[in-house]
């Protein structure tokens, strides 16, 4: 009785598995897409940012009358100061000027200041930064730099817009800035280093070393289970496979992660078809912010620094850092003995389908703080002369230059270039 009860319990067993294995050979699963609105929220999300918080000028360059001028760099004291003054200030009435508009004379024998973007804004971004009534339908898309002067003649405050490639200029007639405004932003000066224009003022240099700041700061590594789970709708369904070299890829059929230890970084990839419809710029952008802040966040200060365009639009943001209050803040570049100090990502049809960043997220704890010196006058100059590629120099501008310990990042502060080409590069 016992052994046909067996014989029984066996062949229903049989049977279940014989229609379970029906089943997934010939049922058809409706597999609808997933949005990247329907990601999990990361566990090891950084803070959440603003479009806005990410564009601010790279440099604002006083300009003294008499040939004198000195460079703003962000998070210093007066830096601070002369944007939130600016910020404060209403500009309308915006009309095109002649295409034969020089800025050589303002530079040079006006009083006034610049303010100058690392990348063309957006207008309806830079209406978000600074109170600007875009009154002109004819105003560029983007602008790049803007320059506020007091022409002696009359006394009076003129305010220009450049376009992206600085080819056209508008003037806001309609600004509230006085006299007094401009003389007190630009009395700063006063106090500071001062430099000389490069390349036709394309680049400013001081005349003599300026003071840096080294700092030692601690840090986190990411692991593979948060970036897991950050970056897959189903962690538990992805795939695990290591490479020779210890590189560790997660995929879960469609999208993939690559995990490289050696060098401390992390890319992943979220295909889609591709298509060639077009995608404004601010809206691309607020899509790349917006998947940041749900996968990994902003742990510090970025800056939108560069933009690629191909069949998939790419977008980076730089990171800066300041060890203290009122420090300037450097942007950090890569070495070649560690790849840091940036977020990319690539966007098409206003879905994201790249996303790259560094393991390593810098911790508040700065521990040690030391003074550098960074060459200034001839000793910079010759630094320029020595570089290979000096006739493709954008701007030069400090910088810290990371070094990785088993404790701390070192960021030790160096000259750097911006080239032609988009390229950020150390001067050795």
């Amino acid at each position: 009785m016992k052994e046909k009860f067996k014989t029984v319990i066996l062949v229903v067993l049989i049977a279940l598995s014989l229609y379970q294995s029906y089943l997934l050979a010939y049922s058809k699963p409706d597999f609808d897409p997933v949005s990247q609105d329907e990601y999990v929220e990361a566990e090891w999300i950084g803070e959440p940012k603003e479009l806005e918080q990410l564009v601010f000028p790279t440099e604002m360059i006083l300009h003294l009358s008499e040939g004198r001028h000195t460079v703003l760099y962000p998070g210093f004291q007066f830096y601070n100061l002369v944007y939130d003054k600016i910020r404060q200030r209403t500009f309308g009435g915006f009309r095109e000027i002649s295409t034969d508009f020089s800025t050589i004379e303002m530079r040079d024998r006006q009083l006034g200041l610049e303010i100058r973007f690392r990348q063309p804004v957006p207008i309806e971004t830079l209406t978000k930064l600074m109170t600007i009534r875009p009154d002109n339908p004819d105003l560029p898309q983007t602008v790049r730099r803007i320059w506020i002067t007091i022409e002696p003649e009359s006394e009076q405050v003129r305010t220009f817009f450049s376009s992206a490639h600085e080819s056209v200029w508008y003037e806001a007639t309609q600004a509230d800035l006085t006299v007094r405004d401009v003389q007190e932003m630009v009395g700063f000066g006063e106090f500071l280093p001062a430099y000389h224009p490069q390349r036709n003022g394309n680049y400013y240099l001081p005349n003599e070393p300026i003071s840096a700041v080294k700092a030692k700061v601690a840090y986190n590594r990411y692991t593979p289970e948060q970036l897991q789970k950050s970056l897959f709708v189903d962690p538990a369904s992805s795939r695990h496979l290591l490479e020779r070299d210890g590189t560790e890829i997660y995929t879960d059929g469609k999208r993939g992660l690559q995990i490289y230890h050696g060098r401390h970084w992390m890319s992943f990839s979220d295909p889609v078809a591709p298509m060639d419809a077009y995608h404004d710029l601010r809206e691309s952008l607020l899509a790349s912010v917006k998947f940041v802040n749900r996968h990994g966040g902003w742990n510090g200060i970025y800056l939108w620094s560069g933009m690629e365009e191909d069949v998939v639009r790419q977008f980076l943001f730089r990171q800066y850092y300041r060890p203290y209050a009122n420090q300037q803040a450097l942007p950090i570049l890569p070495t070649d003995a560690l790849e840091f100090g940036y977020i990319r990502l690539g966007i098409q049809r206003g879905t994201v389908t790249h996303y790259e960043r560094s393991l390593i997220e810098l911790e508040d704890e700065v521990l040690e703080v030391s003074e550098a010196t960074l060459p200034g006058g001839h000793e910079l100059i010759q630094l320029l002369n020595e570089f290979e590629r000096s006739n493709e120099i954008r701007a030069v501008f400090p910088a810290y230059a990371p070094r990785l310990n088993e404790q701390y990042v070192e960021l030790v502060p160096k000259w750097a270039a911006l080239l032609e080409n988009g390229e950020e590069v150390f001067l050795h």
